[in-house]
């Protein structure tokens, strides 16, 4: 029996790429995630990190079974496999994910009510109707922070703050074990932000929710993360405790990523030096043979050229810290 809530195993999504107009055939393959294994502990929050485009919300909706068609390797809730369901024995197990979207404003429709938004979980899965679906959404807005008589507002009355509350009060609708939070607070103001936080992580620990935490803002993931994975071109490249990564960065890229933080130092007493990361990012339907980094890693030798890094488990290192570096391995640079 896995110790994991949530486990990802060998897991890829490969989107075609597509030639000819009339007669359309597959001439190769976007690697958006490759070869993807992690897990989650019921009630954690683990955080997915890194650059746009790295993959990390492809992760995410494949995990809530939204790219089938594409995807490869095994996905397990609970210890059921999601990719072996179908039919409605995966519309039971949808009822225990839900996704926090990142954008207030475009994930909600303009021409529903609050109560309706809020609601149309409720009746796509059947689970009250009239006066008992009424009191329900009136009581999830209450347990986001907004009036239950906002219930008959539309979405374009809220500020901004507001309506992610409603995307996280439609999110509770079901009742879900994991909520899958997509960069949940990077289009709001930054005097918002910490209240959504604040919201998110009442919620954890009065519901009892496991959260995959999307994001990029590597000071946010400091604050409310458990885990934390880290990925670049569709690659899981480190994972380790919050603690162990922030105290302890082995891979250049994760380097690179947190000394991007900016750190509040009026008096510049602290030296505050950024790598810049030289090279480009590499075209993902063409990935180089061997390390997906080595293309911007400073470090690189002729082994990464040629020979692709497994996540490994690095020894006198705390917190189960592995990562995909043959140079790590080495010691070269650490």
């Amino acid at each position: 029996m896995s110790d994991y809530f949530l486990e990802l195993k060998d897991f890829s999504v490969n989107f075609p790429i597509y030639k000819g107009i009339v007669l359309k055939r597959v001439v190769g393959h976007i690697k958006a995630v490759d070869h993807v294994s992690f897990g989650l502990k019921r009630g954690e929050t683990f955080g997915l990190v890194g650059e746009s485009g790295c993959g990390k919300t492809t992760t995410s909706l494949g995990i809530l079974q939204m790219y089938r068609k594409y995807a490869s390797g095994d996905v397990l809730l609970d210890g059921t496999n999601l990719t072996e369901l179908k039919g409605e024995d995966l519309r039971r197990m949808r009822r225990r994910m839900q996704i926090i979207f990142q954008d207030p404003y475009s994930s909600l429709n303009p021409r529903m009510t609050v109560g309706n938004i809020i609601g149309e979980p409720i009746d796509a899965h059947n689970i009250a109707k009239g006066t008992e679906k009424y009191r329900m959404v009136k009581e999830l807005l209450e347990i986001v922070g907004l009036n239950p008589d906002y219930i008959k507002r539309y979405p374009h009355q809220f500020s901004g703050g507001q309506r992610q509350r409603i995307g996280i009060a439609r999110a509770l609708a079901l009742k879900p074990d994991l909520i899958v939070c997509d960069e949940p607070i990077s289009a709001l103001d930054v005097s918002i932000q910490a209240q959504i936080l604040n919201l998110l992580d009442d919620l954890q620990k009065k519901f009892s929710i496991t959260y995959l935490m999307i994001t990029h803002d590597m000071s946010v993931v400091r604050h409310v993360t458990d885990t934390i994975g880290v990925m670049y071109l569709g690659n899981l490249i480190e994972l380790c405790s919050n603690q162990e990564l922030y105290s302890n960065p082995l891979h250049p890229y994760t380097k690179a990523l947190l000394s991007a933080v900016p750190i509040a130092d009026p008096d510049g007493k602290d030296s505050y030096k950024p790598i810049f990361l030289k090279g480009s990012l590499p075209n993902p339907a063409h990935p180089p043979k061997g390390c997906p980094f080595c293309t911007r890693c400073q470090y690189v030798e002729d082994v990464c050229m040629i020979e692709k890094p497994q996540l490994k488990l690095v020894p006198h290192t705390e917190d189960n810290h592995q990562v995909a570096c043959h140079l790590v391995e080495r010691r070269v640079f650490t």
